[in-house]
């Protein structure tokens, strides 16, 4: 599984790989919360920042929250309010997109990335990743 830490600066965020989990935690001092969101139309969904074969030693390096659609940025400086959670997963940015094998092999292993998650934030109002996760009633 491959996940993304809030890194200090509050503005940057890095793909980490979760090898050496247990349990599928990353320890007893943080935890990992997960995202559901919608990813909208077709055009809207290739337009939308994912992970690929190619690009992922950059999501390693990090990447600025500025550059993430509204409703990933929201929810990962929501998460990094949440005491002891120092990890979000989100599928498009965890999975390698347009890659079978891994797709595959993540997409088998989504039960219990779902099951070990201190929180689901679902983004439910949103048609999009633009949306955000909040909305007016």
């Amino acid at each position: 599984m491959l996940t993304f830490n809030h890194q200090s600066d509050n503005k940057t965020i890095r793909l980490v790989e979760t090898v050496g989990w247990n349990d599928g935690c990353p320890g007893d001092d943080y935890q990992y919360v997960t995202l559901s969101h919608c990813w909208g139309p077709p055009k809207m969904a290739e337009k939308q920042i994912k992970l690929r074969s190619s690009n992922i030693e950059d999501f390693k390096r990090g990447l600025s929250l500025d550059d993430l659609p509204k409703t990933f940025r929201q929810a990962m400086e929501f998460a990094a309010k949440i005491p002891k959670v120092g990890y979000i997963w989100i599928d498009s940015l965890c999975i390698k997109q347009g890659d079978v094998e891994d797709w595959l092999k993540e997409s088998a292993a989504m039960g219990q990335v779902y099951s070990y998650t201190f929180l689901n934030i679902s983004a439910t109002a949103g048609t999009d990743s633009t949306f955000g996760l909040f909305s007016r009633r």
